[in-house]
């Protein structure tokens, strides 16, 4: 079995009233499907006669997408690399998205790239233009 993933073990424990998910992401089943890594699971899955819809309904019991609009009203700081080799960018921003608008809480984004070449590092906070509070 699937296990829960951090989100949905917060959306389910009313008492975390201020959350901070650190590289995460929503859509995991399109993050296992597309990452490289996982070529013989794909692979294993359609020669099995599964198909990418199936795969991904699979997923959603633990996406945190489909938790997403359990934690509107609290307060969250997204923590996430512009150029995560893993949760890509669309997959962050569907699962800010899920983070909604309305409530009362502030939901607040920070993508930071960092260059191995220059170490240089930028950080750009970003708020969810559509919560208030």
């Amino acid at each position: 079995p699937l296990s829960p993933s951090p989100l949905r073990t917060k959306t389910a424990e009313p008492r975390f009233k201020k959350i901070c998910p650190m590289l995460a992401g929503g859509d995991v089943g399109l993050v296992a499907w597309d990452n490289p890594a996982l070529v013989k699971l794909r692979r294993n899955w359609t020669d099995g006669g599964g198909t990418k819809e199936e795969f991904l309904a699979l997923w959603k019991s633990i996406d945190p997408v489909t938790y997403g609009e359990k934690v509107r009203g609290r307060r969250i700081l997204m923590l996430n690399a512009s150029h995560d080799a893993v949760i890509p960018n669309a997959c962050t921003d569907s699962l800010w998205r899920a983070f909604g608008t309305g409530g009362s809480g502030s939901s607040w984004r920070a993508n930071w790239s960092a260059r191995s070449t220059s170490f240089a590092t930028s950080c750009v906070f970003e708020r969810n233009s559509g919560l208030s509070g």
